[in-house]
């Protein structure tokens, strides 16, 4: 373990963080007067933290099941703190992963044609065509930008790409 500051392995503990089970050992670097915890490798804090591949694949496999069963009753089957919302997720994109694989259409074709960038998308169509929702679905499930990031590379509202992707893909 390295102090975050300068580096130093060299450190003493100094008392607690927290309280229950939420409760840390606290250190002080030996070097500088830095004090600092670590943080757990398990949490779903952590940016890094993500479900193991097998969590998914089971609820994809029991979504797949010939018997009918709600997002919520594959999150209990799955275990391990697994919501209802990312199965979900997990069945969405393998569906579109799996139309994408057969090279069939993605989405269904809009008739409206695309603005120019002269001209702002949301007061001139409330739809979008399908080179927006393209690029949208680009940005969310390949480049894993937020909404508001895909708001300003688009030029619409965040309540617009929101509603744009309950309604096409969520």
């Amino acid at each position: 373990m390295k102090c975050p500051k300068c580096g130093s392995k060299r450190y003493c503990k100094f008392g607690f963080n927290g309280k229950g089970e939420h409760r840390r050992q606290r250190y002080k670097c030996a070097l500088c007067p830095y004090v600092y915890t670590v943080p757990r490798l398990s949490e779903r804090g952590n940016r890094n933290w993500a479900y193991p591949l097998t969590m998914s694949k089971k609820a994809i496999r029991l979504f797949k099941d010939s018997k009918p069963r709600s997002y919520q009753e594959i999150a209990k089957l799955v275990g391990g703190g697994v919501t209802k919302h990312t199965v979900r997720k997990w069945i969405i994109a393998n569906q579109l992963a799996q139309q994408l694989l057969k090279g069939g259409p993605v989405l269904a074709p809009v008739e409206k044609p695309l603005p120019t960038t002269a001209e702002p998308l949301a007061n001139k169509s409330r739809e979008p065509s399908k080179e927006i929702l393209d690029k949208l679905f680009d940005l969310y499930f390949l480049d894993r930008l937020s909404k508001r990031g895909i708001a300003k590379e688009l030029g619409v509202s965040d309540m617009t790409v929101g509603r744009w992707l309950r309604k096409y893909y969520l």
